[in-house]
């Protein structure tokens, strides 16, 4: 009860402390350095094992996404639309749209000479 409510006795509280208890100031001083360490220890295996936990979580997460990812279908076209075959993101469809502008731009050109 005393550590919890004081874990960082002064010099005076360890020596009425080791008095209580009959053992040296200096074995209490380092029971409450040695019981701070192990409660600090205890605390971080505490949060890692949540971090693994949480880490476990985003995994399964990420599976899931990538897995729904894969197998999304275009609704326009009812094709299957893996990553690597339609490119959809606004880089391509940028692309594409100065290429065809590119296309109209010579179509104009070869025209007006004709």
């Amino acid at each position: 009860r005393f550590f919890r409510d004081c874990p960082h006795p002064d010099n005076k509280q360890r020596v009425e402390l080791s008095q209580v208890v009959g053992i040296d100031p200096l074995q209490v001083k380092f029971w409450f350095q040695n019981k701070r360490t192990q409660m600090k220890t205890k605390h971080e295996r505490q949060q890692n094992t949540n971090l693994r936990a949480e880490n476990e979580r985003l995994r399964a997460e990420n599976v899931r996404f990538r897995e729904a990812l894969a197998n999304a279908k275009c609704p326009a076209c009812v094709h299957m639309a893996a990553i690597g075959d339609v490119p959809l993101d606004e880089r391509h469809l940028r692309m594409e749209n100065a290429r065809l502008r590119d296309e109209v731009i010579n179509y104009m050109q070869l025209y007006a000479f004709t």
